[in-house]
């Protein structure tokens, strides 16, 4: 971090620290990849047909299986919706079939991975992980522009090693890309400020016109890097306007593709998504938990109220407030407590079960060390925040995007660029301090990022998110995983996915009675798959392994004695294996459970031949 030394030994420095930080990012992704390559995770979006993966591997399918121009863009329905409406009412709140359910570029990147590796999701995500690990070398750009050098080269080491980044990038969901686009869009602005030429400003529109591909947010960020440009500007005035205009110019040819698409497609020209209006009910509707996707009772009406259009959207949800602005108020100081509570909050995925499946993420940087590193070094910049406008004005930007829909773990990756770049920002200026032994100065920094640490850790955290089983411990991902192996006839693998499941659980409700009755449904679901493995091994010839199964399925059973699906499972599982005595016992506590059930005739007909009757 010394200074010190010519300018070409300093650049010399940079770049081969800068290589060694692009390493070490793509050793950490390399072995994320190891650890989840061979396991049910990369093909998750194949089977969790919930899931936005599922909507977004279906999507890239279609596309590269030929409509290129998504003539028929799949839309996605998952359980949830419904139970609100059926499909037709949803096209007409997206505003009709044709109108593409959100910005494209995602699916168009997935799709031509999968024409180039034939199909192979394993090659997606690998392919995702190199681009990810080229992302400190955007943030040592920008970094390097609003300050120097070494701030830059923090920036970068930060960023490489922040593990819900590496986690996400794994995955077949598009939040890992605005990180990386819209940092490299704001180098492009300030590239062409120093420029000052008109080719540079268009570059820098067609560069904030891809971010916008990726995802719509960076649209409330566009006024206010049109008002930088022109203020920062050097006169005349004829220039900056020219700038402007040239910024514009450049975001209307990155759109143009898409423009296009929506005219040959029949879509409304300027239409970027179909779901806005739902995400701002789902996120400010009085009746929203807004913390995690828990859908707002009042969705269908309000959606139906609006027309499912953004400010439509905007107007009837606020309206529903009936002018309760302090309530209105509470809900957004929820979020922001959520924005900063260092717990990964899950939804489609959860970062929790990434830390459980891939060890080396557990040593990775994660939300609750990054804010208060980032928080302190903005405090301290604040005073020269001309120099850094631009980023400000873009943290503003991305702030009130991330106020409008529900909190999410996975949206909060947009922050981390700009947390990252000011943690720079500050450890640079505490190591300079400590060099010049100025101990006040380097003691403010220490003390602003232990009280960040203490507001985020101890006054931030939302009670309900520790609490809930939902949020803590969620068996979505183990169950997944499970009958992904068991669809492959790995039903060891199976087995043991669920375990860890019910040894978390376990430990939980040792402490938390709120996790009791996870852990019973945990240690239910482990028996239904060892019922399921004893039977796949007593057709392999097998007896004695599959007579172990089953008794460690019967003492997984048996906290449940009144539920009627384990009594069955065991009973026909103890008659295959010839235990009779075993098989009566069960079959009686069945049919006295579920006299009605099915099976029932079956399990008295096989009582009555243990029991010699006719």
């Amino acid at each position: 971090m010394n200074a010190a030394g010519d300018p070409g030994s300093r650049r010399r420095f940079a770049v081969i620290a800068l290589a060694a930080i692009v390493a070490l990012a793509l050793l950490i992704r390399l072995l994320h990849f190891a650890a989840i390559h061979g396991t049910a995770f990369p093909r998750f979006p194949l089977y969790f047909t919930d899931s936005d993966m599922h909507f977004y591997w279906e999507w890239a399918g279609r596309i590269a299986g030929g409509d290129w121009l998504s003539r028929d863009p799949v839309h996605p329905y998952p359980a949830w919706m419904a139970r609100i409406a059926p499909l037709e009412t949803w096209l007409r709140w997206w505003g009709g079939r044709e109108i593409l359910p959100t910005v494209p570029l995602y699916p168009y990147w997935v799709a031509a991975l999968l024409r180039v590796s034939g199909g192979s999701v394993d090659s997606v995500i690998l392919a995702q992980l190199f681009a990810g690990a080229l992302q400190p070398i955007v943030l040592y750009w920008l970094g390097r522009r609003l300050f120097d050098e070494r701030v830059g080269l923090v920036a970068a080491a930060l960023d490489a090693v922040y593990g819900p980044a590496v986690f996400f990038q794994g995955t077949l969901l598009r939040d890992w890309m605005p990180p990386i686009l819209e940092p490299l869009a704001l180098v492009a602005i300030l590239r062409a400020r120093d420029a000052g030429r008109a080719g540079a400003w268009v570059a820098a529109g067609a560069a904030l016109g891809l971010a916008l591909l990726a995802k719509t947010s960076i649209l409330l960020f566009l006024p206010w890097a049109l008002l930088w440009t022109v203020l920062e500007t050097r006169p005349p005035r004829r220039k900056a306007v020219l700038a402007a205009a040239c910024l514009v110019l450049g975001v209307s040819l990155s759109l143009a593709p898409l423009l296009a698409r929506n005219r040959l497609a029949g879509a409304p020209l300027l239409a970027l998504d179909s779901r806005s209006g739902e995400n701002v009910i789902l996120g400010l509707a009085p009746d929203s938990f807004a913390v995690g996707l828990v859908h707002s009772p009042s969705l269908g009406i309000l959606l139906d109220r609006s027309g499912g259009r953004f400010l439509p959207a905007l107007r009837e949800t606020l309206g529903a407030w009936q002018g309760d602005w302090r309530a209105f108020l509470r809900l957004q100081v929820l979020k922001l407590r959520a924005l900063l509570d260092p717990i990964e909050i899950p939804d489609n995925l959860s970062f929790a079960y990434g830390l459980d499946l891939s060890p080396g993420l557990r040593w990775t940087l994660r939300w609750g060390g990054l804010v208060p590193l980032g928080l302190a070094g903005l405090v301290l910049s604040l005073p020269a925040w001309r120099r850094h406008g631009l980023l400000l004005l873009y943290g503003f930007a991305v702030l009130a995007v991330l106020l409008i829909p529900p909190v999410l773990g996975r949206y909060r990756l947009t922050l981390e660029p700009i947390l990252c770049v000011y943690a720079g920002a500050g450890v640079v200026r505490a190591w300079e301090s400590a060099r010049e032994r100025r101990v006040r100065s380097t003691a403010g920094f220490a003390l602003l990022v232990v009280l960040v640490a203490l507001v985020q850790h101890r006054l931030a955290p939302i009670r309900v998110l520790r609490e809930s089983p939902a949020f803590v411990l969620r068996p979505q991902e183990y169950r997944v995983s499970a009958r992904i192996y068991a669809s492959e006839g790995r039903l060891d693998r199976a087995t043991s996915e669920i375990a860890r499941l019910r040894t978390q659980a376990d430990a939980l409700a040792a402490a938390r009675p709120a996790f009791v009755a996870r852990a019973a449904e945990a240690a239910v679901k482990e028996g239904d798959y060892r019922v399921l493995w004893a039977r796949d091994l007593l057709a392999r010839d097998r007896r004695k392994e599959a007579l172990r199964q089953a008794e460690a399925a019967e003492r997984l059973y048996g906290g449940q004695p009144m539920l009627a699906e384990p009594a069955v499972n065991l009973g026909l599982l103890y008659w295959d294996l010839g235990e009779r005595a075993r098989t009566a016992a069960y079959l009686r506590r069945f049919i006295a459970l579920a006299p009605r059930d099915e099976r029932a005739e079956d399990a008295r007909r096989i009582l009555a031949e243990i029991e010699g009757q006719p």
